[in-house]
């Protein structure tokens, strides 16, 4: 019985870590939410989207969002985090901030402003494990629309 009760606490902590929800990220042009950009919709953590497409990439100064998982399955059970990253692929220089926090006023003092190239939530762990994709390769592209919306 002991051996049950174990399968059965992984298989629930497996499902809690890849649990999809229905969050959002608005990107803005401009420091205190100025100048919408774009508003992301996406269910999935740990997967990487790149922002290098577009009048996307290197343009963000603040960003906003809610709807995202606030406890992670890794580092003790710490806070979910969202990440932003000055390459593509989730990679170099990056500042990650608590999702129980609603946004990020201005990057200008994080030393990212206008230069953020990719982001991802952080719950099962820092790494990409969902896979990466491009916010113009998704079905409802951005393009070059002001304001544009793209979902996962």
């Amino acid at each position: 019985m002991p051996r049950l009760v174990n399968l059965f606490l992984i298989a629930m902590t497996i499902n809690t870590a890849t649990a999809e929800f229905s969050g959002d990220i608005k990107f803005y042009r401009d420091i205190n939410y100025r100048h919408n950009l774009a508003l992301f919709e996406f269910t999935k953590s740990n997967r990487c989207f790149n922002l290098a497409c577009g009048n996307y990439n290197d343009a963000v100064s603040s960003v906003k969002w809610s709807g995202l998982p606030t406890t992670a399955s890794y580092d003790g059970g710490s806070n979910a985090k969202v990440a932003f990253y000055v390459n593509t692929d989730c990679t170099g220089k990056s500042k990650s901030y608590s999702t129980s926090l609603s946004g990020v006023k201005s990057f200008v003092d994080e030393g990212i402003n206008d230069v953020i190239s990719s982001f991802m939530v952080l719950e099962s762990s820092e790494k990409v494990e969902n896979g990466v994709t491009s916010l113009c390769s998704l079905s409802r592209a951005l393009g070059e629309l002001t304001n544009g919306t793209a979902a996962e």
